[in-house]
């Protein structure tokens, strides 16, 4: 577990309520030099990220290898826009899509000068609904927001 800060959230969340803010590293990389830590991020001690890829991983393994695999992509080098990651536009600019088969995986950028990839959710995308792709979207904004209020975070 990484650093932890307690503050008031955003609009969208309950302003009355504190919320303790950390990351947690979803995979460890040594040995690649200028790789970036890839981390979950944690509300209240809780990561719904990290829940949801172990589901992943129990009911549908092939596409969490696939996704693992896009996650040690992402920790080594710092632009991969292909079929592997979608870089969010518009509103959601800033918020980057993983993508492993069926599986996608939400993050944004910290910049504190630690190179941190902050993962937030994860959709299955079993059909093409632009509803529920922009909810995942909205989701990784949302949390980006409540993170913001601890940390700086990296534009591009």
């Amino acid at each position: 577990m990484v650093s932890a800060c307690n503050k008031s959230s955003s609009k969208r969340v309950n302003l009355n309520v504190d919320k303790r803010v950390s990351l947690e590293d979803i995979i460890s990389l040594t040995g690649v030099a200028d790789e970036r830590r890839v981390c979950a991020l944690q509300v209240d001690g809780k990561s719904s990220v990290l829940m949801q890829l172990k589901g992943l991983e129990a009911r549908h393994p092939l596409d969490y290898k696939k996704l693992l695999n896009v996650i040690r992509l992402v920790s080594q080098r710092h632009e991969i826009f292909n079929k592997h990651v979608k870089a969010g536009k518009g509103r959601y600019k800033g918020i980057y899509e993983m993508r492993g088969g069926q599986a996608r995986l939400f993050y944004f950028l910290d910049s504190s000068g630690n190179a941190i990839v902050v993962c937030t959710n994860l959709y299955w995308k079993a059909k093409p609904s632009r509803a529920e792709q922009n909810q995942a979207f909205e989701l990784c904004l949302e949390l980006r927001e409540l993170y913001r209020n601890c940390y700086e975070i990296e534009t591009p």
